[in-house]
């Protein structure tokens, strides 16, 4: 390289768990021009004939979000779909609970966060403790401040089981089980709750 000023920018790799990070440790979320500026950052003097040794670089952990979550008994319940969402209310990414029912989910840079929790046969969760019908209105839950290189634990949730209904539809005059047509259940304000289709299983 010519003599001059340079910055020098560590590039995480996908599912590394840590962030771009320039020398010698600072957060560079998505590299230069996005996640920090040039102005921002320390750079390395570089003279001709010179070699420079010892520029090192501490990269930096993604924060992320860790929990458990169980049922109403407190059994850890395994492959709840965990959703990250950012302080927008947009979906980011999601992550399975383990055999524990342990998760750890990483957000690309710092801020406020939201999570759900979905499993079937339980009613979808928002943190902290907001059951949803159908869908969340994300910005109602309860925010997570994530900083970089921080881990906010403790994050759990305990699911309830959904309550359900069951029965037959059947033809009045011949008592027949009507097939390929749909049963909605709608709540008192006349929203649609669940939509069944009914088949040989139904």
């Amino acid at each position: 390289m010519p003599s001059g000023n340079y910055a020098v920018i560590f590039q995480s790799s996908y599912n590394s768990g840590l962030i771009d990070t320039a020398y010698p440790s600072k957060e560079c979320p998505n590299g230069l021009g996005y996640g920090c500026q040039i102005t921002d950052l320390q750079l390395v003097s570089l003279q001709n004939d010179t070699s420079l040794d010892n520029i090192n670089i501490v990269a930096l952990n993604l924060p992320t979000i860790s929990g458990q979550v169980t049922d109403s008994n407190g059994i850890p319940l395994s492959y709840v779909n965990v959703s990250l969402y950012d302080s927008k209310g947009d979906y980011l990414r999601y992550v399975r609970t383990d055999s524990e029912g342990m998760y750890t989910v990483a957000a690309t840079e710092q801020g406020e966060f939201y999570i759900t929790f979905s499993a079937s046969d339980f009613q979808l969760e928002l943190y902290e403790n907001i059951i949803c019908i159908r869908e969340c209105n994300i910005n109602s839950g309860t925010a997570i401040t994530l900083n970089i290189n921080q881990n906010v634990q403790n994050i759990n949730a305990s699911l309830v089981k959904n309550a359900t209904i069951s029965g037959s539809v059947i033809e009045a005059n011949t008592s027949t089980p009507i097939l390929n047509s749909y049963v909605h259940v709608v709540d008192i304000s006349g929203s649609l709750v669940e939509q069944i289709y009914l088949d040989a299983n139904h």
